[in-house]
């Protein structure tokens, strides 16, 4: 796990802690779960393209980072629409 994901994480914890109510997570709806998902296969697609590197390019960009930008557009208007 990369750093900014543990950091995030403790500000999850941190942020239960100091929270009145129910916990945080149990608050969080159908946006909050889109945009996590979102941001998984987001990082899926670097991945995969940091693995499968070929040098092929599309508009002098990489095919993970047309796809990254694809699935970024799709995603916001996804989440505009919920």
């Amino acid at each position: 796990m990369c750093l900014a994901q543990t950091f995030t994480v403790g500000l999850l914890l941190l942020a239960d802690v100091f929270y009145a109510g129910e916990p945080v997570l149990n608050t969080a709806g159908r946006f909050e779960a889109v945009a996590a998902l979102l941001g998984l296969i987001l990082a899926a697609a670097f991945v995969i393209g940091l693995l499968e590197r070929k040098n092929k390019t599309f508009l002098r960009m990489g095919y993970d980072a047309v796809a990254a930008i694809l699935i970024f557009v799709g995603g916001i208007v996804l989440l505009y629409l919920l």
